[in-house]
């Protein structure tokens, strides 16, 4: 028993130890720095949590209940599963919010190529831009556009909107034209986009394959029941069963997890 502990606690301090000292993923796409919590914070304190766990499972020794060991294991599972669904929501809006962007810078250019005073172009964008509503009742009261369009500029693929922005305020104290800087602001924004759509296309078969082998064990199982197998039994009634259990979960959540990590859409 005493063995057991010391090789769990083991454990889960050299991935801790791993997790602390690995380098933060580099940037696959360039692009204005942007503080954000480190992505390995999270990882810690779950490899941190589930070692824990694990630890208390091997004191509790034969009083252990074999049903506690589903319940932590199908938590992790469940937790990862909400992780993922809620990232996959969020990647999704800022795609989304990335081409409204785009679509309004490029409508304003087009709208102050032909000779209309900003406020009007940025009426016109907002109609092929729902994002840009608030901008254009802030523009309607007398308000600050500029500040408006900066405070959107911290929603998911958004950023673009602070360039948006510079370009405004700059216009209005000193009356240069705005139309040459729209353009440039869309342009790059396209181009940025391309790059994040190559980008997805590259990660998408090592996010297949992370999902794939996080799916084996259940396959394994079902596998061990055709041949009569009967798998639960061992999981269920043994305290070998329950560490690997637990285990097979934890290793399979925290792979899907450093997976999304390592292909974050803003690394």
């Amino acid at each position: 028993m005493t063995g057991t502990v010391a090789f769990v606690i083991s454990l889960t301090t050299v991935a801790g130890v791993l997790l602390l000292g690995s380098s933060r993923p580099s940037r696959l796409l360039a692009g204005p720095a942007r503080p954000s919590t480190s992505p390995h914070r999270h990882l810690i304190m779950g490899t941190v949590a589930v070692g824990i766990g694990v630890v208390a499972v091997v004191l509790a020794g034969e009083l252990f209940s074999k049903w506690l060991a589903f319940i932590v294991a199908g938590g992790e599972i469940t937790g990862t599963v909400i992780w993922l669904v809620s990232r996959g929501v969020t990647q999704r809006r800022a795609t989304s919010n990335e081409r409204q962007v785009i679509r309004a810078c490029s409508v304003m250019a087009g709208q102050l190529d032909t000779g209309e005073i900003p406020a009007r172009a940025l009426t016109v964008a907002a109609e092929d831009a729902p994002l840009l509503t608030p901008t254009v009742g802030a523009l309607a009261v007398g308000g600050d556009v500029a500040a408006e369009l900066t405070a959107l500029a911290n929603q998911p693929g958004c950023a673009g909107l602070a360039d948006m922005a510079r370009g405004w305020r700059l216009c209005e104290r000193t009356g240069m034209p705005l139309a040459p800087l729209m353009r440039q602001v869309a342009d790059s924004l396209i181009q940025l986009g391309d790059i994040r759509e190559q980008r997805r296309a590259e990660l998408a078969s090592s996010r297949s394959t992370s999902r794939l082998l996080a799916g084996l064990p259940v396959v394994g199982l079902g596998m061990g029941f055709l041949v009569s197998a009967n798998p639960l039994d061992f999981l269920a009634g043994s305290l070998a069963g329950h560490l690997c259990l637990i285990g097979a979960a934890t290793l399979a959540s925290v792979g899907l997890i450093w997976t999304e990590v390592l292909t974050r859409e803003d690394s």
